[in-house]
This record gives structure tokens, C-alpha cells and sequence, in this order.
């Protein structure tokens, strides 16, 4: 099982961001939390690309990067839950941001993850701004995923957050 480094490593790609998207999602809310983690996972998460990046996509962003501009959108997993624990990711957005970076010599990225609701799974989805309070509705009351499943099978990794993590800001 990969364990994800919750470290910001030397290769970070934050600075390629825009600040004020770092900034918008720093603070755990409801259904989003803002990780780091390295682009091989992010990218093994992620459903493959059978007939490799899209050249047009890849394109735009390296003149993006070439011409020293920040990229204004963080990728993102969307995971479910289920009452086991299990967690399974069943959306991304980013792919060609994270091939782009690692071409530059990047090894981690920042990456938002998203708690759908429970379909198909029937579990609970993680409010993370409550999950240490007790009086709360949204509290997340089923176990902890202990797994993260990627979309096609190819990875899976240990949860990428603890259940103190999960109401910490972005470091």
C-alpha cells in the first residue's frame, strides 16, 4: 500500500498557482479539503489516459508555464464513501495541469478533495469543517477510510488525510 507524503516536498508545484486559489480553499469547508501530494499518485488516481494526453491541452499549458503565468485552477479528486470505510474516488479534474508540472521537474502538487454524497455506496459524506465537533449534524460518524481507490483500479494508497488532520488549514 503507497503511503502519501502529507509533507510538502522541495518540488512543490504551489508556486505554479495562482495565490488566491491556494487561498480560497486553505481552510477546510464543507465538502473540500486541500492536500499536497505527489504527481504520480494524483496522476495514478486518476482515470488513465488510453490514448495519452491531449496534445492541445498540453499545449496551452506549457505556454502557460513557459511564459512564467500561474495556473488558476487546483486539480481535484471527487471521492464516496462507504459504511465499511471504504473510500473510492469517482471523479478528477487535472490531469493535464499534473503532466505539465512534472514536466518541469515537479514532484508534488496541491490537489482539492471533494466528499461527494454517499451514491452508490451508501456511506456518509466527510463535512470536514465538523468533523471535531461533537454537537454537530454533519459530524462524520462512520469509520475512517483507511484506503483511497483510484478510478480504474491502477492505485490505491492509504487515506490521504487522518481524522485530526481533516479540519486543519493547508500548510
Amino acid at each position: 500500500m503507497l503511503k502519501v507524503s502529507r509533507i510538502l516536498t522541495a518540488n512543490s508545484s504551489r508556486d505554479a498557482f495562482e495565490p488566491a486559489s491556494i487561498q480560497a480553499v486553505q481552510n477546510p469547508t464543507r465538502r473540500e479539503k486541500l492536500i499536497e501530494m505527489p504527481i504520480d499518485t494524483f496522476l495514478g488516481l486518476c482515470a488513465g489516459l488510453p490514448n495519452g494526453p491531449w496534445e492541445d491541452k498540453m499545449a496551452n499549458i506549457r505556454a502557460i508555464l513557459k511564459r512564467g503565468e500561474k495556473l488558476n485552477r487546483i486539480p481535484s479528486l471527487t471521492f464516496e464513501t462507504a459504511p465499511d470505510g471504504r473510500a473510492e474516488v469517482t471523479s478528477h479534474e487535472g490531469r493535464h495541469r499534473a503532466l505539465g508540472l512534472q514536466e518541469l521537474g515537479y514532484t508534488s502538487i496541491p490537489v482539492i478533495l471533494y466528499t461527494g454524497g454517499t451514491y452508490p455506496y451508501g456511506g456518509q459524506g466527510i463535512v470536514w469543517d465538523a468533523l471535531n465537533n461533537r454537537e454537530s449534524y454533519d459530524r462524520y460518524k462512520g469509520p475512517w477510510p483507511k484506503h483511497l481507490k483510484g478510478q480504474d483500479d491502477r492505485l490505491t494508497v492509504d487515506f490521504p488525510v487522518t481524522r485530526s488532520e481533516g479540519s486543519e488549514p493547508f500548510k
